[in-house]
């Protein structure tokens, strides 16, 4: 982007959403542990300070380890758009897609569409677009995240491990 002021404006709206999926995952992720640590104990569900030590001390082991991660892998930008091409394409879109036409289907039988009306045929159409929507996630953003990937070796845009290369738009 040649623009600053589209920069600026996109990185206004990138980096509270990264910090808030950030801070989601990772909570996630803590939560599972902790539950798997403290299963059947009273730091589980009581305010201990084991409890509250073990807490910010798994978190803060999973925001170390995710920093080595992306430190270590190259084209971790790169990685996280394959990803999302290959997995949030299907949950994001398509699940939920199928997902509709499944449910109204043993609500409403076959051509459920026909009986609700107006809504069921908004309804129905909606879906199929996005279904269809992440079927092309799934395919061009794949393909074009496997060719970045592959065009960035070949011209060799990456960095290495833990370098200080500067990534900027």
């Amino acid at each position: 982007i040649e623009n600053e002021v589209y920069k600026k404006v996109a990185f206004t709206f990138m980096v509270p959403t990264i910090i808030f999926l950030g801070v989601l995952y990772a909570s996630v992720s803590a939560r599972f542990v902790f539950f798997r640590i403290f299963a059947g104990t009273k730091h589980l569900g009581s305010h201990t300070v084991v409890g509250w030590a073990a807490w910010v001390g798994i978190l803060a082991v999973l925001w170390i380890f995710a920093f080595i991660i992306a430190e270590v892998i190259p084209f971790f930008s790169d990685l996280l758009s394959l990803m999302s091409s290959l997995f949030d394409s299907f949950f994001g879109f398509i699940f939920w897609g199928v997902a509709y036409m499944r449910l109204r289907r043993a609500k409403y039988g076959e051509g459920f569409w026909k009986t609700r009306g107006l809504r069921g045929y908004l309804g129905f159409f909606f879906n199929i677009l996005l279904c269809m929507i992440g079927v092309l996630f799934l395919t061009a953003g794949t393909y074009a995240t496997v060719q970045s990937i592959i065009d960035g070796y070949k011209l060799s845009s990456f960095g290495g491990p833990f370098t200080c290369q500067d990534n900027g738009l």
